[in-house]
């Protein structure tokens, strides 16, 4: 009897993609084929954490230069995920299990690319970003993240889109939310988040250095689809190794004890799953008029803030045409 090689499964999402529906769907926890993890993933939110630590908040890691020692705590957190991430994988392995980790794209960026997106040539030259992994390892023109390519290739990807008109509203309303209008609407760096420009990007990097055995990866899927076609889950699971008798399309909420004990970013983002109990068919993006979302928006969030979503939106749509062309199907 063949014994099946353990795989590594990547989930690349941005906020606000029903990426917490799919793994409850999915309910890793059950499946015998992968070890689950907390969060389903997320090994790099004490990256996260440490902007917020550093700079007051993650949107203001580039207002200013970033001094020898705020870089090498970066780097250090990053190594610090990076080692935590490859020790799941590891001992999955151990007892004959493959890994499902979500993680959103955004995340991965190096911050040299992110000055250099945000300031063009100002970018943050003169320091080694990203992870040391492998004694010799390479970043080739694609790879913007902080892992190597040599990392990379040991995962098979899934990448999760939603239509911008109804994720980038979500996350600017999350902030909203969170930390006050004022606060959304005077934040820098959300062009970081408002973009489909990482996704694609690795995205493209995947084709390019994809096992051609591998032909079923990269995948694609959408936001839209996961709520309305549960069928497609089916035929996702069995495409990534997991046992569709496993998943689940009804479950218990979340209890209130759960929820006050989680980081309070997360607890926001995770309110509409945690309290539901079933799929619920979001917003769908069929029919969306960019114009009249635009004349909500600047009633929801002043003018100022509807014009800017209106102007992410709008920017994003080619990328996102581009992914959604390319994704899994019936």
């Amino acid at each position: 009897m063949e014994t099946k090689t353990p795989q590594r499964y990547f989930l690349l999402t941005y906020p606000r993609t029903a990426s917490n529906l799919l793994i409850k769907i999915l309910n890793l926890d059950e499946q015998p084929s992968v070890q689950s993890s907390e969060r389903g993933g997320y090994f790099l939110m004490p990256q996260l954490k440490a902007f917020i630590e550093l700079f007051g908040s993650n949107s203001s890691r580039h207002l200013r230069p970033w001094t020898l020692g705020e870089k090498a705590k970066v780097k250090e957190s990053q190594q610090g995920c990076y080692e935590t991430m490859k020790k799941h994988a590891e001992d999955a392995a151990k007892e004959g299990k493959g890994v499902f980790v979500k993680e959103h794209v955004p995340w991965l960026i190096r911050p040299s690319v992110e000055r250099e997106f945000l300031f063009g040539s100002e970018g943050m030259g003169g320091f080694s970003w990203g992870v040391d992994a492998f004694p010799k390892q390479m970043t080739s023109k694609l790879n913007e993240t902080i892992f190597p390519d040599e990392f990379l290739k040991m995962w098979k990807p899934t990448f999760l889109i939603r239509h911008p008109a109804l994720a980038f509203p979500s996350d600017y309303r999350t902030s909203v939310d969170l930390n006050g209008a004022e606060f959304a609407r005077d934040r820098k760096g959300w062009e970081l988040d408002m973009t489909l420009k990482w996704s694609r990007t690795l995205y493209d990097w995947y084709l390019l250095n994809t096992s051609s055995t591998d032909s079923n990866f990269p995948i694609i899927l959408d936001a839209d689809d996961i709520m309305r076609h549960p069928e497609l889950m089916v035929k996702y699971s069995k495409l990534i190794g997991l046992d569709a008798e496993k998943l689940r399309f009804k479950w218990d909420a979340v209890s209130s004890e759960q929820q006050e004990g989680m980081w309070a970013p997360e607890r926001r983002m995770r309110d509409s799953i945690d309290n539901s109990e079933g799929v619920i068919r979001g917003k769908s993006s069929i029919g969306i008029d960019l114009g009249e979302e635009g004349k909500r928006w600047k009633v929801e969030f002043g003018e100022m803030g509807g014009e800017r979503l209106e102007g992410w939106v709008r920017g994003a749509m080619g990328d996102y045409e581009y992914l959604r062309g390319r994704r899994l199907r019936l």
